[in-house]
Parts: structure tokens; C-alpha cells; sequence
């Protein structure tokens, strides 16, 4: 197997440095990312089981086009987000979104909602992380022992880190708690980082990531940031292009109806 497909639909959050900066690694030499953020810096993500286990047999249905897209970046050196062929894969997502989220509202009192509803336009960014463009920004997956307990099932991806073109499409938030023996009772915390270590170790150079988690953002002692500094730091990371290259924009934005958040509630 010379690529690995994940999905992501755990918690996940972002967590700056002391001095309020955006922890990211480096790729290792020889191994391409590609990785899309279903949501933008800062905003929380709001998802049912239904559309994850939905989610998750669109991805199967287009193993050969995610094959595709290491070819050409193999012949190009990297992707172009706004391809049609791409904006035609997420397009089987933002279906899935109408189909099951219809009634948000613009005065909509919670925060977290509010957020969601106003970058609705910005979901589902592409970005490949390569030797051309090796900095990553590191992000944060974990879920609680009852998530995980709950959500245990066959055939139900929700809360987990499946790598999804695999034989039993593993977990890897257990998975790689067996990889890392250093580190014990972890099998709920994980990151990008490890993530990528884990698959570099498997001689694994190909990876495709859909990340279907939250992306809030914390400071060093895992607390909320202001408004203000979370759009500083949204467009720091915009301007840099460690989260995508450009925006979508859309001429009309949907009505949403929210039913859980994936926003990680508790501390580090």
C-alpha cells in the first residue's frame, strides 16, 4: 500500500506556543500530506453521526480520484484547491451538509453556532504539504473513554481516526497509543504530528487526511483566546498558506441547523 486515506471526526483543537504563536512541525523528507480542513482556523464544527458515516462511504466511493491526486502531484509538485475535479469532490460533502443541516439562523444566540454559520463559506480547504511546502501546522485529536466506548461499534466511524483504505480500517487514535510506548493510557490523544510520524515509520510517504474535527483554538494553558487574537491568527495563517491556498467564496450563504458539536470541551 503506497498511500493511506484518513478520516478525522474526533475532537480538535489548536493550541499556540508561550509566546502566542501557532505550534507547527516539518514534513519529513520524501512524504506529501494532503490534507483537507473540512473547517476554517478558529470555528467549531457541527456534525451527526449520520453524515460521518456518510462522509465515510463518499470517501470510499473515490479511492481511485484521491490515488489521482498524488499522481498529478507527482507530475505538477502540488495541487490546485479550486480545480473543478476537487470543488466537484467536496461538492458530494456540501450536499451531505444541505441534506442535514437546514434551519441555522443568522441571530442564532450561541456563539460556537454563530461562528459556524458565518464562515460556512470558507469549509472544505485543500493543502499538500510536501518537500516545497513543508511546514505544517500541527493540530490536536482526542475524545473522551465514554466517546470512545459509545462510538465502538462496526460501521460507526464517529469519534475516531480511521484509516479508511486499510484492512479493518484501524483506529488510529488506539492505534497509535501502541506505537508510542512511552507514553500509557493515552489511547485518546493524539496529533497531526504523530500522525505523520506514525505513517513515515511504516515507510508509509502518501498520505490523504479529510478532517472532519473542530479547529479551536487555545493558548499554552489549553484556556480561550480572545475574538480579536483568534482573527489575527486566522489571518496570519491564511497569509502564510500553512491552511490552504484560496478562499471559496459563495454567493449566497445556506440556512443551518446545528446538531452536536465536535468543539473539545475539556482540558488538555
Amino acid at each position: 500500500m503506497s498511500t493511506a486515506i484518513v478520516q478525522v471526526s474526533s475532537h480538535g483543537s489548536m493550541c499556540l506556543t508561550d509566546d502566542k504563536t501557532f505550534n507547527t512541525f516539518h514534513i519529513p523528507d520524501g512524504f506529501t500530506l494532503v490534507k483537507v480542513s473540512v473547517i476554517t482556523p478558529g470555528v467549531c464544527n457541527f456534525t451527526t453521526n449520520d453524515e460521518i458515516n456518510e462522509a465515510h462511504e463518499i470517501i470510499k466511493r473515490n479511492f481511485e480520484f484521491i490515488d489521482s491526486l498524488f499522481e498529478e502531484i507527482d507530475q505538477r509538485g502540488t495541487l490546485d484547491s479550486n480545480d473543478k475535479n476537487i470543488q466537484k469532490f467536496f461538492d458530494f460533502f456540501r450536499e451531505m451538509d444541505e441534506s442535514n443541516v437546514n434551519s441555522l439562523k443568522r441571530n442564532e444566540k450561541c456563539p460556537l453556532k454563530r461562528d459556524y454559520y458565518y464562515h460556512d463559506d470558507k469549509k472544505y480547504v485543500l493543502t499538500v504539504y510536501n518537500d516545497a511546502n513543508p511546514e505544517v501546522l500541527n493540530k490536536n485529536y482526542s475524545r473522551s473513554n465514554s466517546e470512545y466506548f459509545e462510538n465502538s461499534v462496526k460501521d460507526n466511524y464517529d469519534y475516531k481516526i480511521n484509516w479508511v483504505n486499510k484492512n479493518g480500517e484501524p483506529d488510529l487514535l488506539s492505534e497509535i497509543n501502541n506505537f508510542r510506548p512511552t507514553r500509557t493510557d493515552a489511547s485518546n490523544f493524539t496529533s497531526l504530528e504523530e500522525i505523520v510520524i506514525y505513517f513515515n515509520s511504516q515507510n508509509i510517504k502518501k498520505v490523504f487526511l479529510i478532517d472532519f474535527s473542530c479547529a479551536n483554538i487555545y493558548d499554552s494553558e489549553y484556556d480561550d483566546i480572545s475574538k480579536r487574537t483568534e482573527r489575527q491568527l486566522r489571518r496570519d495563517i491564511l497569509k502564510r498558506k500553512i491552511y490552504g491556498g484560496k478562499k471559496r467564496k459563495t454567493k449566497k450563504r445556506r440556512r443551518r441547523s446545528f446538531k452536536k458539536s465536535k468543539a473539545k470541551r475539556n482540558k488538555k
